[in-house]
């Protein structure tokens, strides 16, 4: 009996320090749990540095990064690092991403990644002439190079620039067509 007593005693000791531990991380350090007194809404509320530096974050992404500059200067918000990255999907100056992300969160700094625009690529002109225009003009799509087509034909009589010359991404290259029976080449 005295020993089922001792266990009882034992389990109801452990439950009780279980208890005390448990409401003292739920209520935090305050003076409720010397009062045995559960916490009032003000012990609840956030202190108010807390709830100053909380704030709505906004979104920044694909805004030019002098835009979102003049933004965080008026909310009072810090700009941190700015990375700059190449980006086939984004201009030229294009916030890409952000760290934090837009929403509430706690501080006052920002970090960008912004797009430096696509890498420059750079060929030497292909030789379009004495070409089928189909031909030329799935390859210069997989080049990147717009054709201007002068006259009507079915063959690339000549073309400016001339093979060899280097030109970038981007560039044009004009074609000037023919039928292809007067042609010597």
């Amino acid at each position: 009996m005295f020993k089922k007593f001792l266990k009882l005693l034992l389990f109801v000791a452990v439950f009780a320090a279980i208890g005390a531990g448990g409401a003292y991380l739920f209520f935090g350090k305050t003076d409720s749990l010397k009062t045995g007194k559960a916490p009032s809404p003000a012990e609840k509320r956030i202190t108010e540095e807390e709830e100053h530096s909380l704030f709505p974050m906004p979104s920044f992404e694909d805004q030019l990064l002098n835009e979102a500059k003049l933004t965080l200067e008026n909310l009072d918000i810090k700009l941190g690092k700015v990375t700059w990255v190449h980006s086939d999907s984004v201009d030229k100056g294009k916030v890409i991403a952000q760290r934090p992300l837009p929403g509430s969160i706690r501080g006052k700094e920002v970090n960008f990644l912004v797009s430096l625009g696509p890498y420059d690529v750079i060929y030497r002109c292909p030789s379009f002439i004495n070409m089928k225009i189909e031909d030329a003009r799935i390859l210069s799509e997989n080049l990147g190079i717009k054709l201007v087509e002068q006259n009507e034909g079915t063959k690339v009589a000549s073309q400016t620039p001339e093979e060899g010359t280097i030109i970038r991404k981007g560039d044009s290259v004009e074609v000037t067509l023919g039928s292809g029976r007067w042609m010597w080449f």
